[in-house]
């Protein structure tokens, strides 16, 4: 019985989120004015929801990775690279047509841990 509950609940949540959707897309009311585009900031982990890449395709006409283009998250460890997360960001925005722009890869609180304990500034040349 809960578990039926608990997928009414969900159903339910899923079609009042999917009604409160603008018939028309925040992006085109942008470009009706003039503007290039209304962009948005994702990763995968938010891409990964159906909900969410609905909005974010509905609404939106430009993307910029969130996170995953930071230091910490592409050279996590000296010398090893990883651009998994990045690059889902950029096959999504090439499957629903929508340009990328780029985003801070230096931010003070999210260096990778070996940055953060480098004493020596030779280490830096």
């Amino acid at each position: 019985m809960r578990s039926l509950l608990a997928l009414a609940l969900l159903s339910l949540t899923t079609a009042l989120l999917t009604k409160r959707q603008a018939e028309t897309s925040l992006h085109r009311l942008f470009v009706a004015r003039g503007k290039q585009y209304l962009g948005t900031i994702t990763d995968q982990r938010l891409l990964l929801s159906d909900v969410n890449a609905a909005v974010i395709t509905a609404n939106f006409g430009q993307l910029t990775n969130e996170n995953s283009l930071k230091w910490e998250s592409v050279e996590p460890e000296r010398g090893v690279f990883n651009f998994d997360e990045p690059d889902f960001v950029v096959d999504f925005a090439q499957e629903n047509n929508l340009p990328m722009r780029g985003h801070t890869l230096v931010w003070h609180s999210q260096m990778p841990g070996y940055v953060q304990n480098i004493n020596d500034a030779g280490e830096w040349r």
